[in-house]
């Protein structure tokens, strides 16, 4: 899925470029969701940061009694560094012609709100396109009882261009919508890394905090087993 996002998102920019100058300029100005947003550091230290804490969530869930409540708590330059670090992976490992830099991620107070941009740049076939989003996530049960993160894309615009062509762009890169589910497992594994069907817990709740030093976005949910 993230894969065919990200060739679609080229070959706009491409027939963008072609369509002529103005095109060409918008596409490459900031989205309007960046005036919002504030700059995150990307490290590897916090790419591994995210990995440690993904383990130690395993050993605590692991550890925990049944009905404790445990939480995954994650802030934003470890979300930004690990999804930068994937990315490249993925781009990389597939032979993708495209490359995907200055990832940022903010987390909006609240409601888990994600507020994303990012640089991709077609093989210099055309001029990099600054791409931004405002996507919520929920934690939802399915009807068999399993746990899938929800999303909902509130936003989702390349450049400066203007609304009718957005909408256009949007029709073409989530042509089933700008809402959907996906199961925890079907996540990217070099992002996630966690098995929930594994793990004895029931995921019921993803929300963000705002600290003084780093704002968080917390996964909680209720262990369902008993010590080992």
């Amino acid at each position: 899925m993230l894969k065919g996002f990200l060739i679609a998102i080229g070959v706009i920019v491409v027939l963008v470029f072609i369509v002529g100058g103005v095109g060409y300029y918008l596409v490459t100005r900031p989205p309007e969701i960046a005036k919002e947003m504030r700059p995150v550091e990307v490290s590897t230290e916090d790419a591994q940061s995210f990995d440690q804490k993904l383990e130690a969530f395993r050993a605590e869930v692991e550890a925990a009694a049944a009905g404790e409540e445990v939480k995954l708590i994650i802030t934003e330059e470890e979300l930004t560094s690990k999804v930068s670090a994937s990315i490249e992976k993925l781009v990389e490992d597939a032979d993708l012609p495209l490359g995907v830099s200055d990832i940022q991620i903010n987390f909006s107070m609240g409601s888990a709100y994600l507020l994303i941009t990012a640089t991709v740049d077609y093989e210099g076939a055309a001029p990099p396109v600054q791409a931004g989003a405002e996507v919520e996530i929920d934690i939802i049960e399915a009807d068999g009882g399993d746990r899938l993160l929800q999303y909902t894309v509130n936003t989702l615009s390349l450049g400066a261009l203007p609304d009718w062509a957005q909408r256009a762009i949007r029709d073409i890169l989530l042509p089933e919508g700008m809402s959907g589910a996906v199961a925890f497992s079907e996540l990217p594994q070099e992002l996630w890394g966690l098995d929930l069907e594994d793990l004895p817990i029931v995921l019921n709740e993803v929300y963000t905090l705002e600290t003084e030093e780093r704002n968080q976005l917390v996964f909680s949910g209720i262990a369902v087993s008993e010590t080992n």
